[in-house]
């Protein structure tokens, strides 16, 4: 390790407090052979409230490194060095938006880029290990809404599908680029009455449970609505609201938060304001607001911003603070919002910001682990985001345990689904003529002709009405063999296909599409109503 220089920056305060100011913070951060950074002397500044040091593995002072307590932004001067003023009496986490050139720290297989602040520490420090190449491609998994609310089935279930199937899938990508993932919301699931998440420890066993050994990727997270702790609130406040954020700054961190992977910003944020996890709206507080413009202020407007959410934004363009949010992405050269939260998979350009597209994300727990499909038909499953330079290069959905070519389901509209069971589903028209199909990864570049005995005879055209788009097969199954409520009817699906046939009496029919990036997929199976195509979950027994 080479020798590293002593110096301080001026202060005026007294001796005790220096002392302190220049203790070194407790537990580890980064790699286990870190340089001892307590060989640099850094004296807390007259009006800040932080400081510390940024070093290499070597022990070299990192310049340009942006710092931040969720409120505030800072950067490390030519010497790796920091003072920041506290951005609110409400600030929990110290963190780094780790630059493109290092590794993300973790701490046993978890991103572990930030510290819990204390009353009686003044001063933190971090260390980052350099990249041996610059990560300019590089792949995201995008998983929305894993939603655990018990240790046995739910987490049972996410521990012995979700993550085989994510390392695996993930594996083929690894030999050609770095791979990482992000949560985007509902990683727990708290309700109105009920405190899981930390009576259970629900969110430290997810923490576990999405470990790199046994993901294949860092994951970072995002907070849910059902992330939020429960706590006596009648009525919402900021103060409560933030609050609500203590024990998942415990377990994952900063819930406003960034980092850097090749030409690319990625930006994690709180976008709900709750009064309990089951009682909130869309939105962004001003300070959350003051938070982006500091953090972004230190982005090249020539990079990708990615911004992960939960709740959806186009929908809620209205809300507080929203629109201002977009028209900060859309100072740069490209942008993309990923959300979750609907339990819906959709793919389109954002109607509410020219030049922004939302990807809008199914559940992983699909249908709140009843099933293996989500409301709307989507299988449980997570997204892929390859990226290449400054641009998202192309996304697919992958449904667990399912190839990942599987992106269609194709039903004749006279089927009546679960016949045998107290009611009927159908889809909006029932003609013998009426083909339909879900194709969930669909947005509106996407062509999808339909071939009778061989022969193309035309194309399918989206079907949308927000009162009666839904996917008879899989709210039948949900409603009428499971025996859920109304709320699994998911009536405005946007990725529904419809089609007229030339002869319903043919004997074979397919479908063959093409998405907008050159990709085939071809669907000649007709789901029916019968068992053998029930989205049971498994040790289900209906």
């Amino acid at each position: 390790m080479k020798r590293i220089e002593r110096f301080s920056c001026y202060a005026i305060l007294c001796a005790s407090v220096l002392l302190a100011s220049c203790k070194k913070p407790a537990g580890p951060m980064g790699p286990d052979d870190k340089p001892n950074t307590e060989d640099i002397q850094v004296q807390l500044e007259a009006g800040k409230d932080w400081c510390g040091v940024v070093v290499d593995s070597e022990g070299n002072g990192i310049a340009g490194v942006v710092v931040s307590d969720g409120y505030n932004c800072t950067k490390t001067d030519s010497k790796g060095i920091y003072q920041l003023k506290k951005g609110s009496e409400y600030s929990a986490v110290i963190n780094i938006s780790v630059p493109a050139e290092y590794r993300i720290p973790a701490q046993k297989g978890s991103p572990r880029f930030w510290h819990v602040i204390s009353s009686k520490q003044s001063r933190y420090d971090f260390t980052l290990e350099k990249l041996p190449a610059p990560e300019n491609d590089f792949y995201l998994f995008g998983l929305a809404d894993p939603q655990c609310q018990n240790n046995d089935r739910h987490i049972s279930r996410f521990k012995e599908e979700t993550i085989p199937d994510l390392k695996a899938y993930s594996a083929q990508f690894a030999a050609k680029a770095p791979v990482y993932g992000i949560t985007l919301g509902d990683i727990g699931y708290n309700t109105g009455s009920t405190e899981h998440n930390r009576a259970k420890a629900l969110l430290k066993n997810m923490r576990d449970a999405m470990a790199e050994p046994k993901s294949g990727m860092l994951v970072m997270q995002t907070i849910g609505n059902h992330d939020h702790d429960l706590i006596s609130n009648s009525g919402y406040s900021e103060e409560k609201d933030i609050e609500m954020e203590k024990y998942f700054n415990l377990i994952f961190g900063p819930v406003n938060y960034s980092f850097n992977r090749g030409q690319a910003h990625i930006v994690s944020m709180d976008d709900i304001q709750a009064t309990n996890p089951e009682s909130y709206k869309a939105g962004f507080r001003d300070d959350q607001l003051e938070w982006l413009k500091q953090d972004l202020s230190y982005v090249d407007k020539d990079k990708l911003v990615i911004l992960c959410v939960h709740i959806p934004l186009c929908d809620n363009s209205t809300k507080q603070n929203v629109a201002a949010v977009l028209n900060l992405l859309k100072e740069f050269s490209s942008a993309h919002i990923l959300s979750g939260h609907t339990h819906k998979n959709t793919n389109t350009p954002s109607s509410c910001s020219s030049g922004i597209y939302e990807h809008t994300q199914a559940a992983v727990c699909g249908a709140w682990w009843w099933s293996t499909v989500n409301t709307d038909g989507s299988p449980n499953g997570y997204a892929v985001y390859e990226i290449k330079g400054n641009r998202i290069e192309s996304w697919k959905y992958k449904g667990v345990d399912l190839d990942a070519d599987k992106q269609i389901r194709m039903y004749r509209g006279y089927t009546a689904f679960m016949d045998d069971s107290s009611s009927k589903f159908y889809f909006p028209m029932t003609d013998s003529k009426d083909l339909w199909a879900n194709i969930w990864n669909w947005d509106d570049k996407w062509t999808v002709d339909v071939y009778e005995d061989g022969v193309k005879t035309g194309s399918m055209t989206r079907h949308y009405d927000s009162k009666k788009s839904h996917d008879a097969w899989a709210v039948a199954y949900h409603i009428g063999i499971v025996g859920r409520g109304s709320n699994y009817d998911a009536t405005n699906v946007k990725h529904l296909l419809h089609y007229e046939l030339r002869n319903p009496d043919c004997k074979n029919v397919e479908i063959r599409a093409k998405d907008r990036f050159g990709n085939e997929y071809v669907q000649s199976t007709v789901t029916d109503g019968s068992r053998k195509y029930w989205p049971m979950a498994p040790g289900d027994n209906y």
